[in-house]
């Protein structure tokens, strides 16, 4: 189990207290937000997702080398902030291509009216807005005239149009 965050100081002691057998990475939008606001270093925002991404360990030291040669503040903080947690080459867990929580984030979004509930009552709010979602989409498909979707069938309609 992966779990990608912000760098809060509260999830890093949730993971290591709470599940300590989960890798914790951090977050590259959450990181590359934190660069521009503190470093204002876009344009060298290349050079940083090109070490976060690097799939060897030379191409990572390559981009880490130039990013310590442009901006060498900017390169400690990278060192500072462990690169296990935000490198790809260096990642212990399965990271895949995780780039940002995309998912936790429109959870996270869906759920901000409840965020200060205590656990049990979040936890019904959330059954209780899946259970919304998915009658919506039961009630959308049971109104299908056709197997596909309505936009499929919007494609076919466009397509049909062109096609005569």
């Amino acid at each position: 189990m992966v779990i990608v965050s912000d760098r809060a100081l509260s999830i890093e002691n949730a993971c290591v207290n709470v599940l300590p057998w989960v890798t914790r990475g951090i977050c590259y939008y959450h990181l590359q937000q934190n660069i521009i606001k503190t470093y204002g270093g876009k344009e060298l925002m290349y050079l940083v997702k090109g070490a976060a991404y690097a799939h060897t360990l030379a191409e990572y030291n390559r981009c880490m080398d130039s990013l310590r040669a442009a901006h060498p503040e900017l390169a400690a903080y990278m060192e500072l902030a462990d690169p296990k947690l935000w490198s790809r080459v260096h990642f212990p867990g399965d990271r895949y291509n995780i780039k940002t929580s995309n998912i936790a984030e429109s959870i996270n979004s869906a759920i901000k009216k409840a965020k200060g509930f205590p656990i049990p009552s979040l936890l019904q709010f959330i059954r209780e807005m899946l259970g919304r979602w998915f009658y919506k989409r039961r009630e959308d498909a049971l109104s299908l005239q056709t197997p596909y979707s309505k936009g499929v069938e919007y494609i076919l309609a466009i397509r049909e149009h062109y096609a005569q």
